[in-house]
């Protein structure tokens, strides 16, 4: 079971262990556990406003409800900052190795650092939301996104069928 304050804890560990690496000079290390302190926090959030944490967890799911929920508490600025250490930090910095070891510095110093305190106080604004209204409605509408997808399928097979029946029907008269 992940409890709201376990996963508070679980970020203030990765966090630490984030700044024990930084002193270590192992900086991608550092990046990837600054994210993880993030990605605890963002989990956090969500299941303090009553998602469960297996919906919380998820890209499909709980990435859009995190983002949809910061905007409407007018956090964009907090949304913003996520995004820039998703991808400087995660993607470009731990996965792809390629940002510099003084610019992650930087970012688990300053910017994981001041994310993880925005976060921190939106979670108390989240522990008086209920989102499980919501999370059906998002549900729902993953559920017609994958029904679309599969008529689409449908619809091309189909449509390749009708492509090779009138190129058929057209070989006939030449």
């Amino acid at each position: 079971m992940h409890t709201v304050d376990e996963l508070v804890m679980e970020a203030r560990r990765n966090y630490e262990k984030a700044l024990e690496l930084l002193d270590r000079k192992d900086y991608y290390d550092s990046a990837e556990k600054a994210w993880k302190a993030i990605e605890c926090l963002r989990k956090a959030i969500l299941v303090a406003a009553k998602v469960p944490y297996e919906k919380a967890k998820t890209v499909n799911i709980g990435l859009p409800l995190f983002s949809d929920l910061l905007r409407g508490l007018g956090e964009k600025h907090a949304l913003d900052l996520y995004d820039k250490l998703a991808y400087k930090l995660h993607i470009m910095g731990f996965y792809e190795d390629v940002v510099q070891p003084e610019e992650i510095q930087e970012l688990v110093l300053i910017d994981t650092k001041k994310l993880l305190e925005i976060l921190e106080r939106i979670l108390e604004k989240a522990r008086r939301i209920d989102l499980r209204e919501a999370l059906k409605k998002l549900d729902k509408i993953q559920k017609i996104k994958r029904d679309i997808a599969q008529h689409n399928a449908k619809l091309a097979e189909v449509r390749t069928k009708y492509r090779n029946v009138l190129s058929t029907a057209l070989k006939s008269i030449t």
